[in-house]
C-alpha cells in the first residue's frame, strides 16, 4: 500500500529491536497510516495496539490492518496518555513500544494538515 499516508522507514531496525513473536504485545503509539504496525503484524507479533489522535489516520490504518482481525486493536488518543488509553481498554502490559516521531509524507503534502510548505490550508 505505497500510496498510503506514509511509507515507514527503519522497518528492519524496528523488527530487530521489538522482536515480534506470537506471545508479544506491542504498542505503536504513533500509528499514523499503519506501516510499522502492518510490518509488525506480518512478522508475527501476537497483538498490536495502535494509538493515534488523528481520526483520519486511524480510519486509514483500520482499513490497512483489517486483515489481521482482533490482533490489531486501534485506539484514539495521544501517546502522552498511553497509560490511560491502555488501562481504559483493559490492557495491563505491553512488551514493546514504538514511537515514530517524524512527520509523514501525507502531513507534508496535504495543505489542510498544516505542515505543507507548498500548499496553504487550515489544519482539520
Amino acid at each position: 500500500m505505497s500510496e498510503s499516508f506514509h511509507d515507514p522507514v527503519m522497518v528492519a531496525e524496528v523488527m530487530e529491536i521489538l522482536a515480534p513473536g506470537p506471545e508479544r504485545t506491542v504498542l505503536d503509539g504513533t500509528l499514523g497510516g499503519g506501516g510499522h504496525a502492518e510490518a509488525l503484524l506480518r512478522a508475527g507479533v501476537g497483538r498490536l495496539i495502535g494509538l493515534d489522535r488523528d481520526e483520519e489516520a486511524l480510519a486509514r490504518a483500520g482499513e490497512r490492518l483489517a486483515i489481521f482481525g482482533d490482533r490489531a486493536v486501534l485506539l484514539k488518543g495521544d501517546f502522552a496518555e498511553m497509560g490511560a488509553a491502555l488501562e481504559g481498554s483493559g490492557i495491563e502490559l505491553v512488551d514493546g513500544i514504538l514511537l515514530d516521531l517524524g512527520v509523514s509524507r501525507h502531513q507534508l503534502t496535504a495543505g489542510r494538515r498544516g505542515f505543507s510548505l507548498r500548499r496553504t490550508g487550515r489544519w482539520t
